[in-house]
């Protein structure tokens, strides 16, 4: 598959089931590629890319709540090479607050850090 950004490919924003982003979302997955591409150039490390789009049937399959904003194309979770989740989300976090990134969810997980475009602040610890 085709690149989104220079170091991210589409087949790694697709859902785990093997579903591709579906058309009307991958504006929304092109953003988050984007913003990843931030991060990625600011720690100077490897994204690794956990979840990012889940189809519908996926999200319900694991638990997912179904206002996740992962079905919609507008959430990512990572882990970067060599970087606590803690630094992770603290610069996640600062660069919404200071608009370099589209306003939305920060969520700190131990072994990753959830990011959405949803367009309201949201923060939490999981």
């Amino acid at each position: 598959m085709s690149q989104v950004t220079a170091h991210f490919r589409w087949e790694e924003f697709a859902c785990r089931d093997g579903t591709p982003v579906p058309e009307e979302y991958q504006s929304r997955v092109e953003t988050l590629a984007v913003q990843l591409e931030i991060l990625r150039a600011h720690f100077n490390a490897p994204i690794r890319i956990i979840s990012a789009y889940r189809s519908p049937d996926y999200n319900e399959a694991i638990g997912s709540k179904p206002s996740s904003q992962h079905v919609r194309g507008r959430a990512v979770d990572i882990a970067v090479s060599g970087v606590s989740s803690e630094m992770v989300y603290a610069k996640a976090c600062s660069l919404q607050d200071e608009g370099n990134f589209i306003m939305g969810g920060c969520g700190l997980y131990p072994s990753f850090v959830h990011i959405d475009t949803r367009g309201t602040k949201a923060r939490w610890t999981g």
